[in-house]
C-alpha cells in the first residue's frame, strides 16, 4: 500500500486499550513522499500515542491543523513543550483568531497559544489561501467551500471581535485530499462549513469522485432528516469506504452503520486505513 492513515487520538478508545483517547481528533498520514500530521488534538495524547506506536516523527516535516479550535490545535502544545521544531504548519486564513460558544461567547474554544508563539518556537507558518494547494505529492489542502447545503453551521459558534460577537463563518477549515489510484480520499476535521459542501467542493474541484471519507463531520446534534440525507448522499456518490468519528456523534454513526453494509468502518483511536 501506497499510503496510510492511522487517527492518532479521537473520542473513543482502542479495543486494546493500549492508546490514550481524548475529546479531539488527529491523524498520522503515510506517503511515499513523506509523512503527514493532520490535527492535533486537545491534550497531547496524539503524542504520546504516536510514540506508543512506533511512528516516526522525524520524517514529519509538514503538519496541517482543520481549523482553530481547541480539539484540533492545543495538542500542539505538547510537541513544543519538547524544545524547538522544524516543521511547516499549515492552517486557514483567521486560525488564530478569537473562537467562542454560546449566547455570550462565555465558552473559549479558541487556541492557547498565537502564530508568534510558533515563530519563536521554529514553526514556519504557512497560512493557506488558495482554493487548492498541493503539498506533499498527490496530496492537497482545499478550503473556501461552496455553500450549497444551507444551516449546516450552528449558530452558537462565534468570533471574539474587539468588545462583540460576530457568527464564525469558518473560513479558516481547510481539508485534505490525497488523490490516490482508487479515487479521492477526503480527510475532514469538523467539517463546520457542511460535510455536504465539502465533498459536493473537492470533487467538483478535482473532477474526480471519492473513494473514502474519513473524520468529523459535526453531525453530533444533527436531525435524523439531515442524517439520512447524508447517507443518501454517500449512496448516490458511490463513496467506497466512510471512517467517520470525533463530532459526528454516535446517532449518527448508529444510523449509516445499519445502513451501509460493507461501506461503513468503524474509526476510532489507532484504527488505520491503507490505499494505493
Amino acid at each position: 500500500m501506497n499510503y496510510s492513515i492511522t487517527t492518532l487520538v479521537e473520542n473513543r478508545p482502542d479495543e486494546k486499550g493500549d492508546l490514550m483517547a481524548e475529546n479531539g481528533l488527529s491523524f498520522f498520514i503515510t506517503t511515499p513522499e513523506g509523512n503527514l500530521v493532520f490535527d492535533m488534538g486537545e491534550a497531547g495524547a496524539f503524542l504520546k500515542n504516536l510514540k506508543t506506536l512506533g511512528l516516526d516523527l522525524d520524517r514529519v516535516s509538514k503538519m496541517v491543523v482543520s481549523h482553530g479550535h481547541h480539539d484540533h490545535g492545543n495538542g500542539l502544545l505538547a510537541l513544543l513543550e519538547e524544545g524547538p521544531q522544524d516543521f511547516e504548519l499549515y492552517v486557514g486564513e483567521g486560525f488564530f483568531k478569537p473562537k467562542v460558544k454560546g449566547p455570550r461567547g462565555e465558552t473559549f474554544t479558541g487556541l492557547k497559544y498565537d502564530e508568534e508563539t510558533l515563530r519563536r518556537a521554529g514553526v514556519r507558518v504557512k497560512t493557506v489561501t488558495a482554493d487548492l494547494t498541493p503539498i506533499l505529492g498527490n496530496v492537497f489542502l482545499v478550503k473556501n467551500f461552496k455553500r450549497d447545503y444551507p444551516d449546516a453551521i450552528d449558530p452558537s459558534f462565534a468570533l471574539r471581535e474587539g468588545r462583540g460577537l460576530v457568527p464564525d463563518p469558518f473560513t479558516d477549515e481547510i481539508a485534505l485530499v490525497v488523490k490516490g489510484e482508487q479515487g479521492l480520499v477526503l480527510l475532514v476535521g469538523c467539517s463546520h462549513p457542511g460535510i455536504e459542501n465539502m465533498i459536493k467542493t473537492v470533487e467538483d474541484r478535482f473532477e474526480e469522485p471519492l473513494h473514502a471519507l474519513i473524520g468529523g463531520t459535526h453531525l453530533r446534534d444533527a436531525s435524523l432528516q439531515r442524517i439520512q440525507g447524508m447517507i443518501a448522499l454517500i449512496r448516490e456518490r458511490g463513496i467506497k469506504v466512510i471512517g467517520l468519528n470525533h463530532c459526528t456523534g454516535e446517532k449518527a454513526l448508529s444510523e449509516m452503520q445499519g445502513a451501509l453494509p460493507g461501506v461503513f468502518a468503524d474509526n476510532r483511536t489507532g484504527s488505520v486505513f491503507s490505499f494505493d
